[in-house]
């Protein structure tokens, strides 16, 4: 939120040309519990510090929702958002807004620029989908049906008797009777052939099949569970760019707007800056250095690196240092370059895991306090990778 809480708070925007900008802002009062909202309208065709929210009464505080600037020019044009209480000037945000392009301010959401279609600046593409889950196991197969009931058994065929064979004699001839003799054999009379088997009677008839039993339950498995859904990607690389040089002759670290990106807490980044600049607000050799940093919410880890080219043709020099504290700085002393004419190139690399949401932005100062101070050229760009 952007608050005015006394008679000498202002919201400025500050126009680098004499383009059309239009300004809106709306607000809401309060005053000891009473609510009161309000809005502005300013339309802006100079290069001037122009009040787009004035300082609320006495014992009111202003709480600013919204704040829209559009670019209607067709060129363009570096605006500055500036809050001040009367003494302190603040630069809460600044860009090189293109023709049609416009910065809004939301309540709750911050700054944002959008394009001349309406698209939202800064936003990455979608990760790749993760893998299909394994499918789960089949489930068992059902028991088998009762089996059916067996028919009944044929009627048994009875085959006829044969007749029975004939009876032999059973006694031997008597002897003549003589002297007591001794007692004759005992005749043995011949058993008599057994007669033939008879012969087999018909096989009875098939007996009827049985009815067919009832049909067993269908088996039916238990559903496998689900596999498990394969990880996300990562999330596509956010780019910015600067699209126009920036300047700075003094010792206070300026934020370079166009390379800002927003940060989650919990999350792990990988970002990279990859700067194009140059020596001297003036076209003649002069003696400076340039200071590189970073500024960043409160983190569980974070560590860059960052290395500074300096130095003319066969003389050139390579500054390295490294960040691990928001507003933190590495400077390279006393370049040699001859103006605006030669560029040179540095970079900061690192890795951060915030612990809170936030913004992360690169700084930059000059070494002296000179008019022929560094300048940060158009084309430099910056990226920030979610790794997690």
């Amino acid at each position: 939120m952007l608050l005015l809480t006394s008679t000498s708070d202002l919201i400025q925007v500050v126009t680098g040309s004499a383009l059309t900008i239009d300004v809106q802002a709306s607000w809401v009062d309060n005053a000891s519990g009473t609510i009161t909202p309000g809005r502005t309208n300013t339309a802006i065709t100079t290069a001037a510090t122009t009040t787009v929210v004035a300082s609320p009464a006495a014992s009111t505080q202003r709480n600013v929702q919204t704040l829209i600037i559009r670019n209607k020019d067709v060129s363009s044009n570096v605006i500055t958002v500036r809050h001040t209480d009367g003494t302190t000037i603040l630069e809460l945000f600044e860009y090189a807004l293109l023709a049609d392009e416009e910065i809004q301010f939301v309540d709750g959401d911050g700054f944002a620029v959008f394009t001349a279609s309406g698209a939202r600046k800064g936003v990455g593409a979608d990760g790749a989908t993760g893998p299909t889950g394994p499918s789960g196991a089949a489930g068992a197969t059902g028991a088998a049906g009762a089996a059916g009931a067996t028919g009944a058994a044929g009627a048994t065929g009875v085959g006829i008797t044969g007749p029975t064979g004939l009876t032999g004699s059973d006694a031997g001839f008597t002897g003549a009777t003589g002297a007591q003799g001794p007692t004759g054999v005992t005749g043995v009379g011949i058993t008599g052939v057994a007669g033939a088997t008879g012969t087999a009677g018909p096989t009875g008839a098939t007996g009827a099949d049985g009815s067919a039993g009832p049909t067993g339950v269908t088996g039916v498995g238990v559903t496998g569970p689900t596999g498990v859904t394969g990880a996300a990607g990562s999330g596509g690389a956010t780019l910015q760019r600067t699209t126009a040089n920036t300047v700075t002759a003094t010792l206070a670290l300026i934020t370079v707007s166009a390379l800002t990106f927003q940060v989650t807490s919990g999350s792990t980044y990988r970002f990279r800056y990859n700067l194009i600049y140059s020596i001297g607000n003036v076209t003649s050799a002069t003696t400076v250095g340039l200071g590189l940093g970073l500024t960043f919410p409160a983190a569980v880890t974070v560590k860059a690196m960052v290395q500074i080219e300096i130095g003319v043709t066969g003389t050139d020099q390579l500054y390295t240092g490294n960040i691990q504290s928001s507003g933190a700085v590495v400077l390279a002393v006393s370049q040699q370059g001859p103006g605006q004419a030669v560029n040179h190139y540095a970079f900061i690399d690192g890795l951060i895991t915030p612990s809170a949401s936030g913004t992360l932005a690169v700084l930059y100062r000059s070494e002296l306090s000179t008019t022929a101070g560094p300048i940060i050229k158009v084309g430099s760009v910056g990226s920030v990778e979610q790794v997690t």
